[in-house]
């Protein structure tokens, strides 16, 4: 079994706050599990987040991205 991660180890690997962490699991967009009074999170469910955020046109807040096909 791989090390189960807390909310501040995924926090950094997507190089965001442990309060968007919260806020995705509890949105249900990443999957944790309670383990005693604790949240963790298993490293296959990041990575299951992860590839669900993926994009075929790129937006960074409102603004479009040009992709390399595009004039």
């Amino acid at each position: 079994m791989e090390r189960l991660l807390t909310i501040d180890d995924v926090a950094e690997l997507l190089q965001m706050t442990p309060r968007f962490v919260e806020r995705q699991i509890r949105l249900d967009y990443i999957e944790a599990l309670i383990v005693g009074t604790e949240v963790r999170i298993e490293p296959e469910a990041v990575q299951k987040y992860v590839e669900n955020r993926k994009t075929v046109s790129a937006f960074v807040g409102q603004q479009h991205l040009k992709l390399a096909d595009e004039p």
